[in-house]
């Protein structure tokens, strides 16, 4: 009965597999294909493949009493994703060509057309957590940070117009999203894995909160290869725009954004990260002056207007 009952598992996912491959095969008897059915299609016959695996493992590990589960299935979904341990961010890179314009976000526009927003977040919340654990720490870790200004964007859109994400009930911790099929809010994604996690303060110039006081989104997702790269830009950009920490050197006052006072145990001495980060002069001027220190924070929405 299990043998049977195995049997139509691997039919039906074979089954789904061969749908899509049809496509495929139709497709190369036509004159012209769009880029758009391959660029669509492509993935829905990954999609297919993975789904296929997974029906495989489900047939070994589900449908069978033996303890060595996974002899086979998991040698096929190891097959399957051996090649696809990268995240695809380009509907998130096609979102924020779109609707970024420098730090300000065209809320209003996505919420007219919240097709690639909302595509972009079925990929995080379809991403199967078996897969996600393959990625790199690094991979992880810059998926986290898209997911994390998609989801802040998504909340935003949902509540607009609105002046300021302070205006939105329970938006950091009652709201929740799903991130590769599982329930989570934004401050367990800041709060229990970023930070104690990950230890690299540099992120809280790359999580943005959707105010004018929070640092600027990147015009390009976070990506592994180049987050250390990103990170650092992230930090000198935030540390070096006069909208949110400012040297005024007349007054002998170094105004400060006050996420160096509301996460001061994530960067330590506050003089000595910064000083990493500002020009030379500055650190000088601060290092013999010892200007006073004051922080300060926008909380209005970093909204094109």
């Amino acid at each position: 009965m299990r043998s049977s009952k195995k049997r139509y598992v691997l039919l039906l996912g074979s089954l789904i597999f061969l749908v899509h491959l049809n496509i495929f095969d139709s497709a190369l008897f036509q004159e012209e294909v769009s880029p758009e059915f391959w660029g669509n299609n492509i993935l829905s016959l990954k999609s297919a493949a993975k789904n296929f695996a997974y029906l495989c493992y489900a047939s070994e590990s589900v449908l069978s009493s033996e303890n060595n589960q996974g002899g086979f299935s998991r040698n096929v979904l190891a097959f399957a994703f051996e090649a696809d341990t990268v995240f695809d961010n380009a509907l998130y890179r096609q979102l924020l060509s779109k609707y970024l314009d420098r730090e300000c976000v065209d809320y209003k526009g996505i919420q007219k057309d919240p097709a690639l927003l909302y595509a972009y977040l079925k990929q995080i919340s379809s991403l199967h957590p078996e897969l996600f654990a393959q990625f790199s720490a690094k991979e992880q870790m810059a998926l986290y940070i898209n997911a994390y200004n998609a989801f802040t964007i998504k909340a935003v859109v949902d509540h607009y117009p609105v002046v300021s994400v302070r205006k939105i009930p329970g938006i950091w911790d009652k709201i929740e999203f799903v991130f590769a099929r599982k329930k989570i809010t934004l401050d367990e994604i800041e709060d229990k894995i970023m930070r104690p996690e990950l230890k690299d303060p540099r992120t809280r110039f790359a999580l943005v909160c959707a105010a004018k006081g929070c640092p600027a989104l990147n015009a390009e997702p976070f990506n592994a290869d180049n987050l250390d790269i990103m990170l650092e830009n992230s930090a000198i950009n935030f540390l070096n725009d006069a909208s949110k920490n400012l040297l005024d050197k007349q007054n002998n006052v170094l105004y400060l954004s006050a996420v160096f006072k509301w996460f001061k145990d994530d960067f330590g001495e506050v003089i000595p990260f910064i000083s990493k980060y500002l020009p030379q002069e500055e650190v000088n001027f601060i290092r013999i002056n010892k200007p006073a220190i004051k922080f300060q924070y926008d909380w209005n929405l970093n909204d094109k207007k």
